[in-house]
């Protein structure tokens, strides 16, 4: 004989067990909906694209000094073989640049020796009426005997930051990018028989240090499509609570020792032309152990 088998009971199990799940399910996807609610709210879109990086990557002093080209793409291999072999073999890490530079608001041309070094080190000279010198030593910005002041933080984006060197490092170091295309136009695409510039144009998602915080700063560099040269970078910051459109122009490439340099370089605010460096002179050398890029001690 069969045994009896209830089967309202058991569909009376399987109906609490169902409204059980049904009840759990719903509140895990009300606390997943509120919690990411939260962080939208916190870290979405609408907050500041120079906002303070939670988790900033700086490059350690000297590591990743150099470019693996094997890791970029393939247009960017072709822009890097135009720059020359500097940033790939060892030997050239350090640049020195001789020339004239000109701020906002001053019709003075200054005398000036700007030292670079890979990967991302700078000390600037000026020779002017009152002498001054500003440097970077890979992490932190300095000015010797005086507090640094936001115009030397933006000389040291400009010049450390803004440039071919950055991209391709930040390329090594795993910071985003992303390739928007090709031949794009300056205009609105309605002038006739326009013929240039055309470039392609990367954002790269920057790292850049602000005396004691480091910064994430979306960038837009333009190549050149014709040269593979770089010839602008754009971004926003924000001053007094307003924000600032930045273009930083590199002009005049010239070719010294079988490398590719600029023979100008200007930033510009809102359409203001702020700061202009014209370099007269280039050598190249190694890199020295020297402490020509430290921080000075008790500034």
């Amino acid at each position: 004989m069969f045994a009896r088998f209830d089967l309202s009971a058991l569909f009376r199990r399987r109906s609490a067990k169902f409204a059980l799940a049904f009840f759990v399910a719903v509140v895990a996807v009300a606390l997943v909906t509120f919690t990411a609610r939260a962080w939208r709210d916190k870290k979405g879109p609408s907050a500041k694209q120079d906002a303070v990086a939670a988790q900033p990557t700086p490059l350690p002093p000297n590591a990743n000094s150099h470019v693996r080209r094997a890791r970029l793409w393939p247009r960017l291999r072709d822009a890097l073989n135009v720059l020359g072999d500097r940033l790939e073999k060892p030997g050239k890490e350090r640049l020195t640049l001789v020339g004239t530079l000109r701020r906002q608001n001053n019709s003075q041309a200054i005398p000036f020796r700007l030292f670079l070094e890979l990967p991302r080190r700078m000390r600037l000279e000026e020779h002017g009426a009152q002498p001054r010198v500003s440097g970077f030593d890979g992490s932190e910005g300095w000015a010797l005997g005086a507090a640094l002041s936001d115009a030397d933080q933006e000389m040291i984006e400009t010049l450390v930051f803004d440039s071919a060197d950055q991209l391709f490092l930040g390329q090594m170091q795993g910071f985003a990018t992303r390739a928007l295309g090709q031949r794009f136009r300056l205009d609105d695409g309605a002038t006739p028989n326009y013929t240039g510039p055309f470039y392609d144009i990367y954002e790269l998602q920057d790292y850049v240090p602000d005396k004691k915080e480091t910064r994430q700063r979306p960038k837009l560099f333009y190549f050149n499509a014709e040269t593979l040269l770089l010839e602008r970078v754009r971004y926003q910051i924000e001053r007094a609570g307003a924000p600032v459109n930045v273009e930083v122009r590199l002009s005049g490439w010239q070719k010294v020792d079988n490398q590719r340099i600029p023979g100008s370089i200007t930033r510009l605010e809102n359409d203001a032309q702020t700061l202009t460096l014209n370099i007269n002179a280039v050598t190249f050398s190694s890199r020295a152990a020297d402490s020509a890029f430290n921080k000075p001690q008790g500034d």
